[in-house]
């Protein structure tokens, strides 16, 4: 009798939602929800690993771009779906750290909304002006600035690593740098490069080519240390701005509540298609700082930047709008 009653238990349970196991893990299409449109960072990482995820899981794995209010929109969205596996999103500081600072409300709680569960690697971020633009040094835009009243810099959208970047260089410098927001790097880039504006902070891999080029010139990057791709351009905090140090990481991240079994699955699968050599020799050609992470080291991180960013944004006055 108790062990009729035991199996019916296991039977009841098995069948209730978000109690899928590895074994039963995908049994339907996976959607990577990417925060920004096609053409940025989380959009090329995602479209690297999503045919290696669905070689590997055998169902086909969506990328979904879902852009608008500093990711916020995507964020939310996923927040609200079954914790399943099914709907996971790439997330990355935007709508995960910077944004719920900037924001009045988001309809999500970055910590105990999600379960950031695979890490990928962090890109670092690059100022740079058009040729045209008569300044070579740091010093020297600031103090363009300064004469012309003011600079306009393009970003990849409200709350980007690049808007925040831009707006403390203008609060420590105390010259105007006037943001000009996009929904996305992409089209950022076409305006930036037809002249719409003068000067942009944006990701590495959107720039690199133009930079290789000539189209544009690079004053400094926000990585910790030198960038292997452009060794040659200087950092933030070698430039005497430590403060403008940041770069932005990327990583899978699903609904709270999903369960261990799937959560491991998908931290592994990821691990997996992230390694593939194919795969590492793009990302390694975009500037990706890859740094192998496990799923509580990487929720551990995150949970650190919201500590360390947060608050440091809110009393900046850091805003929107």
């Amino acid at each position: 009798m108790f062990r009729r009653h035991l199996l019916g238990a296991l039977a009841a349970s098995a069948a209730l939602p978000g109690a899928a196991t590895a074994s039963s893990w995908p049994s339907r299409p996976i959607r990577l929800v990417v925060t920004f449109p096609p053409g940025g960072g989380s959009d090329i990482i995602a479209r690297l690993i999503a045919p290696a995820m669905q070689a590997r899981l055998g169902q086909p794995v969506i990328v979904d771009n879902r852009p608008g209010a500093g990711g916020t929109l995507a964020a939310a969205m996923v927040a609200k779906e079954a914790a399943d596996g099914h709907t996971l999103l790439v997330a990355n500081n935007a709508p995960i750290v910077i944004s719920p600072a900037m924001f009045p409300s988001v309809a999500y709680d970055p910590l105990g909304s999600f379960r950031h569960l695979a890490y990928v690697g962090a890109f670092p971020f690059v100022l740079v002006v058009r040729p045209d633009v008569p300044a070579r040094t740091l010093d020297e835009l600031i103090a363009l600035a300064r004469a012309r009243g003011g600079l306009s810099y393009g970003s990849g959208g409200t709350g980007s690593v690049g808007h925040i970047v831009g707006l403390m260089l203008a609060r420590d410098s105390g010259a105007a740098f006037e943001h000009v927001p996009y929904r996305g790097s992409g089209p950022m880039v076409t305006d930036f490069l037809a002249g719409v504006f003068p000067m942009a902070i944006d990701a590495l891999p959107q720039q690199l080519q133009h930079m290789r080029s000539g189209a544009v010139r690079a004053i400094a990057v926000t990585a910790p240390g030198r960038v292997g791709l452009i060794p040659d351009v200087p950092t933030m905090a070698e430039l005497g701005r430590p403060g403008l140090t940041g770069e932005n990481w990327v990583g899978l991240s699903a609904p709270a509540g999903v369960p261990d079994a799937v959560a491991e699955r998908i931290a592994a699968v990821v691990a997996e298609a992230a390694a593939l050599p194919e795969v590492v020799e793009k990302l390694d050609a975009m500037g990706l700082n890859r740094a192998p992470m496990p799923p509580a080291a990487f929720a551990a991180m995150v949970t650190q930047q919201v500590a360390n960013w947060q608050p440091a944004i809110r009393a900046a006055g850091l805003t929107a709008n």
